[in-house]
């Protein structure tokens, strides 16, 4: 996880776009981003509510799982 300057606060507004790949597409891509929000407390926003916009998606990649995550404060 890198931190690029962002300060975590109470007040700050984010929009997240998440894209989740998966050796294959079991498993509810609602869940992956609760994981992935609850992750991010702390690090990034004192809590996942501070998000406004998100959006996701999953993908299949059999030799390279990963998640990548994009955040912007808004």
């Amino acid at each position: 996880i890198q931190n690029r300057g962002l300060v975590v606060d109470a007040k700050s507004r984010f929009e997240v776009h998440m894209v989740f790949y998966t050796k294959t597409l079991r498993g509810d891509a609602d869940n992956f981003c609760k994981l992935a929000l609850d992750s991010l407390v702390g690090v990034v926003w004192r809590s996942d509510s501070q998000v406004d916009i998100l959006e996701a998606r999953r993908e299949t990649d059999k030799r390279n799982p990963r998640t990548e995550i994009a955040i912007s404060t808004i």
